[in-house]
């Protein structure tokens, strides 16, 4: 038998939280991956999700490398400091191309999420529907997230819950 590492259990808490408003109809779940490196020996997770607004898409990535797996499976060897793993949350939306619905939906983001993250917005436009552009907001953390907190990601599922009502508001 072995010992899960930080990443295997965080991830099995956040999609047991989130398969458990699945089930209640609160959101659907449209999108899982959970992929094995096995080239640079890293694991990365990720669970997309709606609310009733199917313009709009939250996906949530958990990530750990080499560096972080083998702080917590060889201790000796490294620094435990980095028996982590690294967390973004994408927020991905479709509306009409107008460049103030870009910076009030940016700044729902940044708003809820704080000027402690960092928010990167990529705007895609589709060269058939010259009116339409896809908005993608990435929360980075900037820092490692340890089981430690994990009680925070749950906290944290309800803050993506209420980021995503928010940003149905702005586009509608």
């Amino acid at each position: 038998m072995f010992d899960p590492t930080a990443f295997e259990n965080m991830k099995v808490v956040l999609e047991g939280h989130l398969y458990d408003y699945d089930l209640i109809g609160e959101i659907s779940i449209i999108d899982r991956n959970d992929i094995v490196n096995t080239s640079k020996l890293s694991r990365q997770y990720e669970l997309t999700f709606i609310e009733s607004d199917e313009r709009l898409y939250c996906q949530i990535v958990l990530k750990a490398d080499l560096k972080q797996l083998a702080a917590e499976l060889l201790p000796v060897h490294s620094n435990e400091n980095e028996a982590g793993c690294k967390l973004f949350l994408r927020f991905v939306l479709k509306h009409k191309d107008d460049m103030k619905l870009m910076e009030s939906t940016k700044a729902v983001v940044s708003n809820i999420w704080g000027v402690s993250r960092t928010v990167n917005q990529i705007i895609k436009y589709n060269t058939k529907d010259k009116h339409e552009v896809e908005n993608e907001m990435t929360v980075s953390f900037n820092r490692l997230i340890y089981e430690d907190q994990m009680d925070d990601l749950l906290v944290m599922v309800e803050h993506m819950r209420e980021t995503l009502k928010q940003l149905s508001k702005v586009i509608e």
